[in-house]
C-alpha cells in the first residue's frame, strides 16, 4: 500500500522495471494490493511488462483497489500470463482470482464528465464491487489500464448471473477512455475491460476562405462530427471575428451529430456602402464658358459706369445711382456662377461611405455542449 512501482517518489518520473511491477507465484492468495482507504493505493507504472501479473498457478483473493495502473508496456493486470482472458458465461472457470469476468462499459458523455453503463455477467446472485477508472490512452490489446480511479459501486448478480450499474463521475475530458475491474466478495479481482471512450464531437467549416463585395452575403458549412461513440446532444453554433457592420446566422442553430454527423448552413451578411449625393451636379471647369462669363461681368461693369455718367451729365444723379447698383448685383451674380462653375468633381458625389469595412477577417465557429466547446476557423475576404 502507498508505493511507487515503476515511479520515483514523486510519481511523475519513470523508475519502470525491466519486467512486470507487481508479480504474484504459486499459491500466492489472500493478498491486498492498495485499498479504499486514503493513502492505501499504489502508483504501478512505467513496466516494460504487465502492471500487477498473476502466473498460472497463483491462488486466489487477491484483491486489487484504488491503484493507478498505467504506460506499462504490457496489459494492466494479466490473470494467467496470457494476454486478455476472456469472458465466459456465469464465470464458472478456475485460476488465479478464479479469472474473475471484468465489466462490459458503454459510456455517454454528461455535462462535465461522463456517464457510465456497466454490465457484470459472472456467478448468479452474488454482489461485486466495480471500481471506475479514466484514462488518457487505451492499451493496445482494446483493454485499459486504470490511470485515475473515478469511484466505485457496488452490483448484484440476479439468477441469470447478470448484473448492472449507471455510475456518473464529473472531471472527466471528453475523449477520455473509461475502464473497469470487478471484485467479488472473497476479493478476486479481475483484468481491466475492454476501453469505452468517452463520446466527443468536432467541429469543421468549409469552404475554408469566401471572398464577397460589401453588401452581399457570405455561405459557409459547419459540420460536426461525433467522435468515440455516439453523440445524441444539441450543440448549439456561434461565430465571432466578424467586421463591423456584418452578422451571422446559423440554419439549423443546433444540431446533433449522433452517431455520425450532421450540418448547419452558417449565413454572413454584409451591409453595401452608401453613395452620398449633392443637391446639384457640377462639372469640372470649362474654359470657354469661363471667358464667356468674365466677358459678361466686364460688360456689366463698363455699362454700369457708363450709365452713372451719363445720367450725370443730363443731371438725373439719383437715376445713376440706382442702375448702379443694379450693376453691381448683375455684377456679383456673373462671379458667384463663375466660382460654382469652377468647382466640384467630374460626377458631383464622394466616396463611399459606411457600410462593411473592406479587410480580411477570420471567423472562429464554435460549437457548445454544456462545457464542452470545440471550434473551426474560415477567412473571410470583405471587396
Amino acid at each position: 500500500q502507498g508505493n511507487y512501482i515503476g515511479a520515483d517518489a514523486t510519481g511523475s518520473n519513470a523508475l519502470g522495471n525491466g519486467l512486470s511491477g507487481i508479480v504474484l507465484f504459486d499459491d500466492a492468495a489472500d493478498n491486498t494490493l492498495g485499498g479504499t482507504a486514503s493513502g492505501a493505493g499504489n502508483v504501478i507504472a512505467h513496466n516494460e511488462a504487465v502492471g500487477v501479473l498473476l502466473f498460472p498457478l497463483a491462488g486466489a483473493n487477491n484483491r486489487m483497489l484504488g491503484n493507478a495502473i498505467y504506460d506499462n508496456e504490457l496489459l494492466g493486470i494479466d490473470l494467467g500470463n496470457d494476454g486478455v482472458t476472456a469472458n465466459d458465461p456465469e464465470d464458472p472457470d478456475t485460476g488465479p482470482n478464479n479469472l474473475q469476468n471484468y465489466p462490459v462499459l458503454t459510456v455517454a458523455a454528461s455535462g462535465d464528465g461522463a456517464v457510465i453503463t456497466a454490465e457484470l455477467s459472472s456467478l448468479p446472485n452474488a454482489v461485486y464491487t466495480l471500481e471506475f477508472f479514466s484514462n488518457d490512452a487505451c492499451d493496445e490489446s482494446g483493454n485499459g489500464e486504470g490511470e485515475d480511479p473515478l469511484r466505485t459501486e457496488t452490483v448484484s448478480t440476479d439468477a441469470s448471473g447478470i448484473g448492472s450499474v449507471v455510475a456518473t463521475v464529473s472531471g472527466v475530458p471528453a475523449g477520455a477512455y473509461i475502464t473497469a475491474t470487478a471484485t467479488d466478495a472473497s476479493g478476486n479481482t479481475s483484468e481491466f475491460s475492454a476501453c469505452a471512450v468517452l463520446p466527443d464531437f468536432a467541429v469543421a467549416v468549409s469552404p475554408t476562405s469566401q471572398t464577397v463585395a460589401a453588401g452581399q452575403p457570405a455561405s459557409f458549412t459547419v459540420e460536426v462530427s461525433a467522435e468515440g461513440g455516439d453523440f445524441d446532444h444539441p450543440i448549439a453554433l456561434s461565430c465571432t471575428g466578424l467586421p463591423s457592420g456584418a452578422a451571422c446566422s446559423f440554419s439549423p442553430s443546433e444540431i446533433t451529430p449522433g452517431s455520425g454527423q450532421a450540418t448547419s448552413t452558417m449565413t454572413v451578411t454584409t451591409l453595401a456602402r452608401a453613395m452620398p449625393a449633392l443637391p446639384v451636379p457640377r462639372r469640372a471647369p470649362d474654359t470657354p464658358v469661363h471667358l464667356a462669363l468674365i466677358g459678361l461681368t466686364v460688360a456689366a461693369v463698363l455699362i454700369t459706369l457708363a450709365s452713372v455718367r451719363r445720367w450725370r451729365e443730363v443731371g438725373a444723379y439719383p437715376i445713376g445711382v440706382a442702375v448702379a447698383r443694379v450693376g453691381r448685383v448683375l455684377a456679383l451674380a456673373v462671379v458667384s456662377m463663375l466660382v460654382l462653375h469652377a468647382c466640384g468633381d467630374n460626377n458631383g458625389t464622394g466616396p463611399p461611405a459606411g457600410g462593411t469595412p473592406a479587410g480580411t477577417y477570420e471567423l472562429t465557429v464554435t460549437g457548445t455542449w454544456e462545457s464542452v466547446q470545440h471550434a473551426a476557423t474560415a477567412t473571410l475576404v470583405v471587396e
